[in-house]
């Protein structure tokens, strides 16, 4: 899917690196931007690329490289997130009144089964407490019919008790940035506190709290690993590149900044 249309963000990226001379292989290596993303941003494949905000730090990275305003690229860029999450919520509204009216339907539907069902129900435990009544005042010969009695009866409610809900599994995605040499991260916590947890070549280096104004940094020669307990509060720089925060508040994110071999 492309978003770049009549905007040109793509077409001024590839433009200014072809006046220059420079091939997507020199730009990669001076910018430490993967090619496929390189080919993204000129393309304006912007669902490519890891995220919104690797996007704005690429975008940036890369305007800077070939003396472009890159504000001015950044903004145009928010323009078209902004127009595609507008088309995008007015689409998941449409599909959320379609869900509801089908969820309804599912749900009169069901609501009438269960009003069936517990008739049902009631009848058979009905007719199973008269005749427990009268097997009780017989000889003991009809015990084994009380005891298939009970039986049924416990059946039924096991088999009425098994309408349970649904547990969903989460899972947390990790994306890997690549690096040379070292990769060296730095965190500043903005605002509020944030737990988080450092691993560096294997090795934990740090797990606490930290509040508003704090600063940590790590220096890895493979990689070092992030997890953040508020990543909407913390600002994270890698090598020197602001990369802005990871994800809103109160997300929890755990992030793989590794040394490219």
């Amino acid at each position: 899917m492309k978003w770049g249309d009549g905007v040109e963000i793509g077409a001024l990226l590839k433009q200014a690196r072809e006046e220059k001379s420079y091939s997507l292989k020199d730009v990669e290596k001076a910018t430490k931007i993967r090619m496929k993303y390189l080919k993204a941003l000129e393309a304006e494949e912007f669902d490519v690329l890891p995220g919104h905000v690797y996007t704005i730090g690429f975008i940036k990275n890369y305007a800077d490289f070939l003396g472009l305003d890159k504000d001015e690229l950044v903004l145009k860029y928010k323009q078209i997130s902004k127009h595609e999450e507008d088309k995008k919520t007015i689409l998941e509204s449409k599909k959320a009144l379609q869900n509801s009216k089908k969820n309804k339907k599912k749900i009169n539907k069901t609501r009438y089964t269960l009003y069936i069902v517990s008739a049902i129900i009631l009848c058979l435990l009905l007719i199973l407490a008269v005749a427990y009544i009268i097997v009780f005042w017989e000889s003991n010969q009809n015990q084994k019919l009380v005891d298939d009695v009970k039986e049924q009866q416990q059946s039924i409610l096991d088999r009425s008790n098994g309408l349970d809900g649904v547990v969903q599994d989460e899972q947390m995605n990790n994306q890997i940035v690549d690096s040379k040499d070292k990769v060296e991260v730095e965190l500043k916590v903005v605002d509020e506190r944030c737990w988080m947890k450092i691993e560096v070549d294997g090795k934990e280096e740090f797990k606490g709290m930290l509040n508003a104004g704090d600063v940590k940094e790590f220096t890895g020669n493979e990689y070092v690993l992030v997890r953040l307990g508020n990543a909407g509060v913390v600002d994270v720089k890698v090598d020197g590149k602001d990369l802005g925060f990871l994800a809103q508040r109160g997300i929890v994110i755990e992030q793989r900044f590794e040394v490219q071999k």
